[in-house]
């Protein structure tokens, strides 16, 4: 029997087996679940903050700073990411920035498509330019419909002072439904 691809509702694949069992012994995995896996490197991107908590879309001027490595069932344009099937999902991402001394930022990941914000915000205090902070942000998606388009946003809860984003790596998977 051939095997299945991914299907939406059905992460499992039809090779599997049950311990003790005495029916067919198969292989117990799970087979092309939506991921994805990407970020950027060696960068030096200056956002732009005009207002004081305001959230801001992290991104450049070619709206091309991160890249999506590698991905199944996640699309990746214009610095925002698409999901492909519906559910919910799980991962990280870790960012590396400078700034001004003892300056607030925020990070958080916004549905466009269902305007609300996705799980936690996570702040970070940067220590001066050219001094690297770190911000890591676990990743839960809950209720994700088909088509729902994502992004990463920061704010300065300081002042306006502009962050300068260095590295940044992230890890999407799909979780349940």
């Amino acid at each position: 029997m051939a095997k299945k691809r991914y299907e939406p509702k059905s992460p499992i694949s039809d090779n599997f087996f049950i311990p003790n069992h005495s029916g067919v012994r198969k292989d117990s995995r799970i087979s092309n679940l939506p991921h994805a896996y990407g970020g950027f490197q060696d960068k030096s991107e200056e956002l732009t903050i005009a207002l004081q908590n305001t959230w801001y879309k992290l991104t450049n001027a070619a709206h091309d700073l991160f890249s999506g490595d590698e991905s199944f069932a996640i699309g990746f344009e214009d610095d925002e990411i698409t999901m492909e099937d519906s559910g919910d999902y799980f991962g990280v991402v870790s960012m590396t920035l400078t700034g001004d001394n003892a300056v607030d930022y925020q990070l958080r990941v916004y549905n466009i498509t269902q305007s609300k914000v996705m799980g936690y915000k996570i702040g970070v205090t940067t220590k001066g330019a050219g001094n690297f902070s770190n911000i890591t942000l676990p990743l839960y998606f809950d209720s994700i419909n088909k088509g729902d388009r994502l992004r990463m946003e920061i704010q300065n809860i300081s002042n306006a002072k502009n962050p300068t984003f260095k590295n940044s790596v992230f890890y999407i998977s799909y979780l349940h439904e």
